[in-house]
């Protein structure tokens, strides 16, 4: 008599549990990923705005224009670099909405910029949030998201611009 080969319908149960056990226990990991989205948009901000600001000090050098108050190729400049408003820093790295608008580019960073937005107290300093949800212009609450990036000017041409991110509430 020939023993049979296979398995038994408990076997198949048993496999199928783990299975079911292990994609309980990592399908969240891979499900949500907007946690990790939203950190790697605020580091790539603050990326493009570091750019941005040693590109328009570049030429600002070249342009002889690094003390006071200047625009260097259309970009408002204090000190060679852009001034935290939506003529300095939100257009030398391009994060201008009528801009992205037109180039079919969309980001949640763009619901806080707009002209009137930019540094409304006159302090020198800018944040951007992702949150489309806060008042435009409200600097304390863009930071209270704890999800923001923020350009302050420098006060010399020998210092750069602070460019500071948080990330902990994203």
């Amino acid at each position: 008599m020939q023993q049979q080969r296979g398995f038994t319908l408990i076997e198949l149960v048993i496999v199928i549990v783990i299975l079911g056990i292990l994609a309980v226990t990592a399908a969240p990991r891979f499900i949500d990923l907007t946690d990790e989205a939203r950190v790697s948009s605020v580091t790539g901000v603050k990326g493009s705005i570091q750019s941005a600001a040693n590109i328009i000090y570049s030429q600002a050098a070249v342009d002889s224009s690094l003390s006071g108050d200047a625009t260097v190729n259309g970009i408002n400049t204090v000190n060679g670099y852009p001034t935290a408003t939506a003529a300095g820093i939100i257009l030398a790295s391009q994060l201008d909405s009528a801009a992205n608008e037109s180039a079919n580019v969309t980001s949640e960073f763009l619901h806080a910029i707009t002209a009137e937005s930019a540094d409304e107290a006159g302090d020198g300093e800018i944040a951007l949030t992702l949150s489309s949800v806060l008042a435009q212009g409200d600097q304390a609450a863009i930071e209270a998201t704890n999800c923001y990036v923020k350009y302050v000017e420098t006060d010399s041409s020998d210092t750069p611009p602070t460019v500071t991110s948080d990330t902990s509430g994203c």
